[in-house]
């Protein structure tokens, strides 16, 4: 949990060729899933004649947002395992009206050259509110070698993908597919150690509450990938299989 979210998840998965991780469903809470490696085709259950499944293909650098009820699974269609991240999240409080809808994103979305010769340059995918946010909002930001930020803090949790190059923060460096959290209120800043640019995507969970009485502390852990298995961090439970995380949480969460 975080000052702003009853639950807020984070686990690695494997799949073999031909396998799903479970049966089209619908849940809750609130999904981005970042494709890392492989192919997958997402299936989607149709409950209209001949309730057949649609399906859609993702490869690798791409990512999907499912909104809280939306039905899914998915199933690896390449030859090689598809490795995938996700994140997972619910609050109590539900948003009417206008929301966020289902969609698949690029991690790797172009950017002009001139906009990363130098220092910091960010670009927005998108930017909605959710069911269980007030606002979730994605960009990818590159960062050229000595380039940063100075330590700030924000009103939200933020989490991020390093996508290429090296990131350094919380007195860790972070190499491609770590991820990093911030909790809201949690000081904060980044440069790239690197000689190459520093490519990372950012997820924002803007809470309908922006309130941090009290400062998260920092945690660090790294493990190699294992089998086909999920491990999760929620609350104060924290474990990895594959990516190296930088994380900040809340220990009285």
């Amino acid at each position: 949990a975080t000052n702003g979210l009853s639950e807020l998840s984070c686990h690695i998965s494997v799949l073999n060729q031909d396998r799903c991780p479970h049966l089209p469903h619908a849940h809750k809470e609130e999904e981005l899933l970042l494709l890392l490696h492989g192919e997958v085709d997402l299936i989607f259950p149709n409950s209209q004649p001949p309730y057949e499944n649609s399906r859609q293909h993702l490869k690798a650098g791409q990512f999907v947002y499912y909104p809280s009820g939306f039905s899914h699974t998915l199933q690896t269609v390449s030859e090689s395992p598809a490795s995938y991240l996700m994140f997972k999240w619910h609050a109590p409080a539900k948003r009417p009206g206008e929301q966020l809808e289902y969609g698949i994103f690029n991690m790797y979305e172009r950017m002009e050259a001139g906009d990363v010769n130098e220092g910091f340059h960010s670009k927005v995918i998108f930017d909605g509110p959710t069911t269980f946010l007030g606002k979730l909002q994605c960009h990818i930001s590159t960062l050229t070698p000595g380039a940063g930020y100075a330590p700030h803090s924000d009103p939200y949790d933020v989490a991020i993908v390093v996508l290429e190059g090296e990131a350094e923060t919380l007195g860790r460096r972070v190499s491609p597919h770590e991820v990093i959290f911030y909790a809201a209120g949690e000081p904060h800043g980044m440069r790239n150690p690197g000689t190459a640019i520093a490519r990372y995507i950012v997820f924002e969970f803007h809470h309908r509450k922006s309130s941090f009485d009290k400062r998260p502390s920092s945690r660090y852990t790294e493990d190699p990938i294992v089998n086909q298995q999920s491990t999760h961090f929620t609350g104060n439970d924290f474990a990895d299989r594959q990516v190296h995380r930088v994380i900040q949480k809340n220990e009285t969460a």
